[in-house]
């Protein structure tokens, strides 16, 4: 990688975590957790100053590996950042299944039984009153709305927005943008 591509890489990158920092302090649109930034060390949240770098980057060197190990280019299309995001959220729903599985398994002193699987897929599934306006606004909407609405008010979804998880898999999706610039780059210098 030349200078000047990785210039433009590094600036995708501050644009993307910009746009994050910018998303996340519109938490009553998205809902996302409102990040602070500070100077102060002992008040920063580092789950969120730092979740942003790891995902950028994990994707960006990632995509080569993936294209070798399975002999594909199927991560230079828009489908690849569509499979990103949905097997993220499959396993955010995954592990948020087994920690409270465990929560409320162990409560009844049985390690994620029956009676504890039941109780997690009641927690998750269960409506939660919101006042985010991208909700209230897909609530609103003919014929997708209620779809959207009721599955976008559950307790899981809540959790997943509020999460660093949610920062991780967009700026991976960002990554993998910048890597498909840095190959558009290299093609045009070709």
């Amino acid at each position: 990688m030349n200078r000047d591509n990785a210039l433009k890489i590094g600036f995708v990158f501050i644009v993307s975590y910009v746009f994050l920092f910018v998303l996340s302090s519109v938490n009553s649109w998205t809902g996302f957790t409102k990040w602070h930034a500070t100077l102060d060390i002992f008040r920063l949240d580092y789950l969120f100053a730092l979740m942003p770098v790891a995902g950028f980057f994990f994707m960006f060197f990632l995509i080569d590996w993936i294209e070798a190990f399975f002999e594909t280019r199927f991560t230079r299309t828009p489908w690849f950042a569509v499979f990103v995001l949905v097997m993220g959220v499959v396993a955010f729903y995954i592990a948020s299944f087994w920690f409270f599985c465990n929560v409320f398994g162990f409560s009844t002193n049985e390690a994620c039984g029956q009676q504890g699987a039941k109780t997690t897929l009641e927690y998750l599934s269960s409506k939660v009153d919101t006042k985010n306006v991208v909700v209230n606004f897909l609530s609103g909407l003919p014929g997708a709305g209620p779809f959207f609405g009721s599955f976008l008010s559950t307790s899981f979804f809540r959790l997943f927005l509020e999460s660093a998880f949610i920062l991780f898999l967009l700026s991976a999706v960002f990554g993998w943008a910048a890597r498909l610039l840095y190959f558009k780059l290299e093609g045009a210098k070709a």
